[in-house]
């Protein structure tokens, strides 16, 4: 802006910089000015405090930030950027619009204007030294952690773009923008993972296949992967496959329960009850606090010494947390 003059119709807060009274008085006097009323006087005694209703420190950013809103009466637009960690109360007025939140004048339903956020990620960000001319990933460019974490930034936009227009059942367009997040962000596990998930939801379940094969070679240790191989082979009919991938997630993590409740269905289905219920066993070993897991365990112990080893069709009970 300033050495360039790119834009110099705008002005960029910083945020740290607001509690100290130069830089606001700075920003109310030097152009572009922004809508300040604090006065020289009022800005000299000014400094944090504790509200004594709710205990928390209301920092002088607070104030200014308020202040600038009041002042500024809707006349410019006002955005926070994304990677802003305190919202200071504004989160019911903001919109995003791809890197940053607009300040909408009342409470917005509107979580995202997904019109100018796909404007900016196709038409206007250019993703220099981070996509090619074609839009693949430019290995050319070294990142370092810092830089791929910011990155991460152009990521979360697509994702949030992907999001609305699959609520719009705009699925193709919806699947394209999350493999181009993908692009951005290839060494992320867990967009790879919404990738497959994408597919599945549009139709398109030997393309999440590859994506969960993929995830399981370049991630062995995320048991994800794992668990979504075996709920697809296991509906797909190739059941010892299926049920082999959500063995190895229940072996990989003991985090989750529904991994656990996949597994156990798979078994109890195809009369290997007893295996069964040693998943169940296996869960509440790792997760004694968890006393609905408990019920379960007991519920099925019994169901299996009354049934044992006959098949019962049309016993297709599974534990779930619905």
């Amino acid at each position: 802006q300033e050495v360039e003059k790119v834009r110099k119709d705008v002005r960029v807060v910083n945020l740290s910089l607001l509690n100290t009274p130069w830089y606001i008085a700075q920003l109310r006097d030097q152009e572009p000015k922004v809508p300040i009323s604090f006065t020289n006087a009022q800005l000299a005694v000014m400094g944090p405090y504790q509200d004594p209703q709710t205990g928390n420190i209301i920092w002088v950013k607070d104030l200014a930030v308020k202040d600038i809103i009041k002042t500024n009466q809707w006349r410019r637009p006002l955005y926070l950027a994304v990677t802003v960690p305190d919202q200071m109360g504004l989160e019911k007025q903001l919109s995003l619009e791809g890197l940053v939140f607009r300040v909408d004048p009342k409470e917005t339903q509107k979580v995202v204007d997904l019109d100018k956020t796909m404007q900016n990620l196709y038409s206007v960000f250019q993703y220099g030294g981070l996509l090619d001319r074609n839009r693949a990933y430019d290995t050319t460019v070294y990142k370092d952690e810092n830089a791929y974490r910011l990155v991460q930034n152009y990521t979360a936009a697509h994702v949030q773009a992907a999001y609305q227009l699959q609520l719009a059942k705009r699925n193709e367009e919806a699947v394209k923008v999350l493999e181009d997040a993908v692009k951005i962000s290839p060494d992320f596990p867990g967009l790879l993972e919404y990738l497959g998930k994408m597919y599945e939801d549009t139709g398109h379940p030997d393309r999440a296949e590859r994506i969960y094969l993929q995830g399981v070679l370049r991630f062995p240790t995320q048991p994800e992967y794992h668990y979504h191989l075996g709920i697809l082979y296991y509906q797909s009919g190739r059941v010892e496959p299926g049920i082999a991938e959500l063995r190895r997630a229940a072996e990989l993590n003991q985090q989750y329960f529904d991994w656990f409740s996949a597994l156990f269905t798979a078994l109890w289905q195809t009369g290997r009850r007893a295996e069964a219920v040693d998943v169940l066993r296996t869960w509440a070993r790792a997760h004694p606090e968890d006393a609905q897991g408990a019920g379960y365990l007991r519920m099925y112990e019994e169901s299996l010494r009354v049934l044992g080893s006959r098949p019962a069709p049309g016993d297709h009970m599974a534990p779930s947390r619905g």
